[in-house]
């Protein structure tokens, strides 16, 4: 816990703690026996309260103290040792309320100001313990050795306190420190992971554009083809597009940028891009109850999305010989829902429970593809389920959380 934020903390305690003297001082002193006939206790607790007004706002404002808890917890801790030698010292029943201010400073302090803690108590108590024993106080009420025995057990209890909870704190900040340094390297290591899964899934989406190229290369050694010509000229304008894509990507993973697109526009990026990129997709779209709402995404987010068209459209070939994939979206409360069903085979259950969790075998590398996008929709709070189509088929459902910002 940050100093700042636990000096917050004990503010408001503090006056809990002035309030309890003021009973104690004035409604319940007969009942523990307090000596209240110091003239100056009336003037100490009006003191005390100023005290606590200002400190209130200047330690809370002010930046010039870099251990502003230690200060804080040595005057608090001095006012109630003045307390206590003002309503009986050593007699006095509340007298181990100075174990309180050792607790504090053995967990949240340096072990240096916790032993200063301490060691300034003990040295009140063996004080006030004193000055009762020569103005023969204790020894007129026959009391002496009880209130050495006190004092006795005091001394343990602070010296107990101070070295358990000091080791306990320090081992707390050692671990403390190690899970931030893993909690950074974690953190190094999803970027990595992000960025690896961006470039596989571009890779990916090159794979296609790549082996056309080549097919049509071969047909323009035999005859000039203005078709293989616009087909190459397609290809490459995919190649362009994942390639500046992969940049785009790159560039956010690093900076760990997201933006927040509205649902409709990223559905309709969805589309434009499934018809510039994979223009021989046969895809029937429809819509559902689309809000007005908005998701955070990144730029592996799409990429996924079209991955996930790209293999239906694959899929739809080895089934019925054509590309004919189905899209729905819709929205509710809480998620955004992108179903997209193919036309082909289906998958097994067997298969269906490890696609997108782990690397399957296939000639068509759908178990790569599905992971990669897994991966991508997971880094994004979005989950990838499939499902087998009751007459044919297979249908993969995205659900896509919505933004909560205002």
């Amino acid at each position: 816990m940050k100093e700042s934020k636990l000096v917050e903390q004990l503010i408001y305690p503090r006056y809990i703690g002035w309030l309890l003297r003021i009973i104690l001082t004035f409604f319940a002193a007969d009942t523990f026996g307090l000596d209240i006939t110091s003239a100056l206790l009336i003037p100490f607790l009006v003191f005390e309260l100023v005290y606590l007004a200002a400190s209130h706002h200047f330690f809370l404002k002010s930046n010039k103290f870099n251990e502003r808890l230690f200060l804080l917890l040595l005057l608090d801790n001095s006012f109630w040792i003045i307390w206590l030698s003002l309503t009986g010292g050593a007699t006095n029943a509340f007298i181990s309320s100075l174990l309180i201010p050792i607790a504090i400073a053995s967990i949240a302090l340096p072990s240096w100001n916790a032993i200063a803690i301490n060691i300034i108590n003990c040295s009140a108590y063996s004080l006030m313990l004193y000055l009762k024993e020569e103005t023969g106080h204790m020894a007129h009420m026959d009391m002496g050795a009880h209130y050495i025995g006190m004092w006795l057990n005091f001394i343990l209890s602070a010296l107990v306190i101070n070295v358990s909870l000091t080791l306990i704190s320090q081992k707390l900040r050692k671990r403390e420190k190690q899970l931030s340094s893993l909690r950074e390297s974690q953190l190094r290591q999803e970027q990595i992971v992000a960025l690896g899964a961006s470039s596989a899934q571009m890779a990916h989406q090159l794979a296609t554009p790549l082996c056309s190229m080549r097919l049509w290369l071969e047909e323009l050694k035999d005859e000039q083809s203005e078709q293989a010509i616009e087909e190459l000229n397609n290809s490459l304008t995919r190649c362009e597009h994942s390639l500046q894509e992969l940049r785009l990507a790159t560039d956010a993973i690093r900076d760990g940028k997201v933006h927040s697109v509205s649902v409709k526009t990223f559905i309709g990026d969805v589309q434009q891009k499934t018809q510039l990129l994979l223009p021989a997709v046969e895809a029937n779209w429809s819509y559902g109850t689309m809000t007005h709402e908005t998701i955070n995404v990144d730029q592996g987010v799409l990429p996924a999305i079209l991955t996930l068209i790209d293999n239906a459209q694959k899929a739809s070939i080895t089934g019925i010989k054509a590309p004919k994939v189905d899209i729905s979206s819709r929205t509710d409360e809480q998620y955004l829902y992108i179903d997209i069903r193919d036309f082909g085979l289906g998958i097994s259950d067997t298969v269906k429970s490890n696609l997108g969790k782990r690397f399957i075998k296939s000639s068509s590398g759908l178990g790569v593809a599905l992971a990669l996008t897994h991966a991508s929709l997971d880094r994004n709070g979005g989950q990838l389920t499939l499902e087998q189509h009751p007459e044919n088929g297979c249908i993969a459902s995205v659900r896509y959380p919505l933004s909560t910002d205002e």
